[in-house]
């Protein structure tokens, strides 16, 4: 047990690698809470490795602004995929225009600029086009959106108002036991009224309306 314990701390470290980096966390445009990319380790040969090559506590991640090459307020996190494969993913405390990425990687040292402006998850920096940031988040392709519309097919004609009141019949007169809570959008701007008494879970949906009404400006 000891030999292979051994042996395997040796393969890690001594193995020469080549690696590359890749993924929408390496553009501007794609404007999430939590930006990722990835880093695929090959070897001298310029073959795909399907081990882990490096541990993760001894991989390096810094990100600063190219202006002034200070550090950039962030959170930073680094997973072993266990197949040749490193995540990466980053959220920005602040906002940034090129950002400058920095990875130490056994004997390697791997950079790569974010050109443009990189908004952190509070900037209220909406894209008036809903078409264009689809695009960025290559979600646009109707491979990408099919089972999206298949689920809300159904729902095309719902009238929300005699929903809500057949549901106020049926469920609340038990408020301690069921809740809802009806969301509109207008303008860009969340309006949420909820029924039941506890309703701790409207934090979530929440978080994620005043996300996605930050990145781009929802329809009505």
């Amino acid at each position: 047990m000891l030999f292979v314990l051994i042996f395997h701390l040796i393969s890690i470290t001594s193995v020469s690698t080549q690696s590359r980096l890749y993924g929408p966390g390496l553009r501007a445009s794609f404007q999430v809470p939590v930006r990722y990319f990835y880093l695929q380790s090959y070897d001298l040969k310029g073959h795909k490795l399907n081990y882990s090559t490096e541990p993760v506590d001894r991989i390096i991640f810094h990100l600063t602004r190219v202006s002034d090459q200070l550090s950039v307020h962030s959170y930073r996190k680094i997973d072993d995929l266990n197949d040749g494969i490193y995540l990466f993913r980053y959220r920005l405390y602040e906002s940034v225009e090129n950002l400058h990425l920095y990875i130490r990687f056994g004997n390697q040292d791997l950079e790569h600029i974010v050109k443009g402006h990189i908004y952190s998850d509070g900037c209220y920096c909406p894209q008036t086009n809903v078409t264009e940031w689809f695009d960025a988040l290559e979600c646009s392709s109707s491979l990408s959106t099919s089972q999206l519309r298949q689920d809300i097919k159904l729902f095309d004609k719902i009238d929300m108002n005699k929903v809500i009141n057949k549901a106020q019949e049926k469920y609340f007169q038990y408020p301690q036991t069921y809740a809802l809570c009806h969301y509109v959008i207008k303008n860009n701007k969340i309006y949420r009224k909820c029924h039941g008494e506890h309703i701790g879970f409207k934090s979530f949906s929440d978080a994620v309306l005043l996300s996605l009404s930050r990145k781009v400006v929802l329809p009505d």
